[in-house]
């Protein structure tokens, strides 16, 4: 019986004599190994995969190529970006509110975010500057106010308020610190910064009464104010 069991080593010299190939690299024999099922597979697999998505996307066009798809999401984007863009604020175009409901709005926000703790009641000023004259640290514009509100100051004080109000809400704000120009409260703080000249948006009426009064000849004005001196004499 022991006579009939060959030496596996014999055979496995065999089964490699067969598979050795002519490739030879620094004494190493490469053997002519036959693929596993599993990837032979996998290797057709990818074939047909690729004859398929040849013929739907080129051949016919049923599909939209890489090219087509990335132009489909630019578009997409666009639009998406181009919406938002046009909701988006603009700070350098502020426009003031003349409404009075507008304006007591501001009004409200003024006392809530505790403005007149620093800038008075009245505006007058106390810690911080007066609202009442028209110099202005960092500019009197519109714009210039509402980004001073919108993004602050820390250094000077002056905190942001981009996380308490909303762009509307800082308008309504800004809105009704412009009723405070002009006017003449108690003890008002000394002026600071530079005169800004530009006009109100809020105060455009009264200006424009005031120039139509200035180019108007000085006797033709003595009738007007008149009948402006009897009611408050009554």
């Amino acid at each position: 019986m022991a006579s009939k069991v060959k030496p596996t080593f014999h055979v496995q010299e065999q089964y490699d004599s067969k598979l050795i190939t002519d490739h030879e690299y620094d004494g190493i024999m490469e053997l002519d190994n036959d693929l596993p099922p599993w990837l032979m597979w996998l290797f057709y697999g990818t074939m047909f995969f690729g004859a398929f998505y040849w013929v739907h996307f080129h051949t016919f066009g049923i599909g939209p190529s890489q090219a087509e798809e990335y132009a489909l999401e630019s578009e997409a984007y666009e639009k998406t970006y181009n919406v938002a863009n046009d909701n988006a604020f603009n700070e350098s175009a502020v426009a003031l509110y003349t409404d009075q409901a507008r304006v007591a709005a501001g009004k409200e926000h003024y006392l809530k975010a505790g403005c007149n703790t620093c800038h008075g009641g009245a505006g007058e000023g106390i810690v911080g500057p007066n609202l009442t004259d028209a110099y202005w640290i960092h500019g009197g514009s519109p714009s210039d106010v509402f980004k001073m509100l919108k993004y602050g100051n820390l250094a000077k004080g002056m905190p942001s308020y981009s996380g308490q109000f909303s762009d509307e809400q800082i308008v309504e704000l800004a809105s009704y610190l412009q009723t405070f120009q002009g006017t003449q409260p108690a003890n008002p703080k000394a002026a600071e910064g530079e005169l800004y000249s530009g006009a109100a948006p809020a105060q455009a009426p009264a200006a424009t009464d005031s120039a139509t009064e200035a180019e108007t000849p000085a006797d033709s004005l003595a009738p007007a104010q008149e009948p402006a001196a009897e009611p408050a004499q009554g």
